[in-house]
């Protein structure tokens, strides 16, 4: 088996055998990588590499704003427009070239993925007790 094939075979049982909770983290880490090397990718005057990361990030960003359940967190309403203002940003980053309109929107999903990230955890921690 090559390398990438074991990356691949890898990220795939990471996925199906994840909680929706650390689904949610693995979203929020490809997020941040696409953001990260899209703004690299801007800096460095490559902007064919910065749409297609910058792109990515906004799809993920749909799938974000599609799961999030209004009914079951009142929260819900509030993220969405903080996923808004995101994609308006990134959006603007593209069209504009520029990479300083992806920093702030890069910090964001780095404090709001560390975030979820502990809830994963101490829902990991509370179904190993219970288990």
């Amino acid at each position: 088996m090559t390398l990438q094939a074991a990356q691949t075979w890898y990220m795939e049982e990471t996925v199906a055998t994840a909680t929706p909770a650390r689904l949610l983290c693995l979203l929020y880490d490809r997020l941040a990588r696409d953001l990260g090397q899209g703004r690299t990718a801007l800096l460095a005057g490559r902007r064919d590499d910065a749409d297609v990361k910058l792109e990515h990030a906004i799809e993920i960003f749909t799938e974000l704003v599609c799961t999030l359940d209004g009914n079951a967190w009142q929260g819900a309403g509030d993220l969405a427009r903080i996923y808004s203002w995101m994609v308006s940003q990134v959006i603007s980053a593209k069209v504009k070239g520029d990479a300083a309109l992806v920093g702030p929107v890069h910090d964001l999903v780095m404090q709001l993925g560390s975030a979820w990230h502990e809830v994963a955890d101490s829902l990991d921690q509370k179904t190993a007790v219970t288990a």
